[in-house]
């Protein structure tokens, strides 16, 4: 079955009802004392909840906001906007997030950014597409274009640590350089089309990942934790990008 015929469209949909309300006035919740939803989130939620439900009936749920987790044999895993704090201050940079596991396995993906129009999706054994078009990681463009890192905030505090990691891939034309964008499941997504190289991160959860990891698969590319084992839903750590340096530098045990 092609999943992406079926979740494409409504993954479209919602981000279209989402750009409603972008840079209008809305709620903010308090999660705690370091983060926050609002009310676009949960409409954002509830109505892929319910539709991809009606999709596979008898399907299950995990999603970030409200505590929503019921995993059955065919799972949708939901961030309704990832990148919230960016949508609440008028950037662009966020997107919705949605993948399918059957059982513990992601078989399809999507990832839609709708204040830039861009829509990544991957369905297990038929590729990564870009606005429709097939796309593979290219391996050797950063050898002339630079690399291009994206880490948590965390990590780009541990100066030594980012030289050491620029020490360990060598002289690179154009140079190596980090980034911190506060959106993970989309940092992920334009890993897998080649916009960043790798991403570094710590401490995520499974929506933030699932779909990110299916479409960096799909696109050739390279998926572990630090100590190289398949990240999963119980996962801590995450690599992931370009199989050639994301081996440099787990090899290299700096992480």
């Amino acid at each position: 079955m092609n999943y992406m015929e079926k979740i494409v469209p409504i993954v479209t949909l919602v981000g279209h009802e989402i750009m409603q309300h972008y840079r209008t006035d809305f709620n903010i919740i308090a999660k705690d004392s370091w983060s926050f939803y609002t009310d676009v989130d949960i409409l954002s939620q509830k109505r892929l909840e319910k539709e991809l439900r009606e999709l596979i009936p008898g399907s299950g749920c995990i999603a970030e906001e409200l505590n929503v987790y019921a995993k059955h044999e065919f799972t949708w895993v939901i961030d309704p906007i990832d990148g919230t704090r960016n949508f609440v201050r008028g950037m662009p940079y966020f997107g919705i997030s949605v993948a399918l596991m059957h059982y513990s396995e992601v078989i399809a993906a999507v990832v839609y950014m709708p204040a830039m129009d861009d829509l990544i999706s991957a369905q297990k054994g038929l590729g990564t597409w870009l606005n429709g078009k097939k796309l593979l990681i290219d391996q050797q463009r950063y050898l002339s274009a630079g690399a291009l890192i994206v880490a948590s905030a965390a990590r780009l505090a541990r100066v030594e640590q980012l030289n050491t990691i620029k020490k360990t891939l060598g002289p690179v034309a154009m140079g190596i350089r980090f980034r911190a964008c506060g959106a993970a499941a989309v940092d992920l997504a334009y890993t897998a089309i080649g916009v960043y190289d790798v991403v570094l991160f710590e401490n995520l959860k499974w929506w933030d990942a699932a779909a990110g990891k299916l479409l960096i698969l799909e696109a050739g590319g390279y998926v572990s934790d630090y100590d190289k084992q398949e990240i999963t839903e119980s996962f801590k750590t995450v690599i992931a990008g370009n199989p050639m340096i994301c081996e440099k530098i787990l090899n290299a045990n700096i992480l």
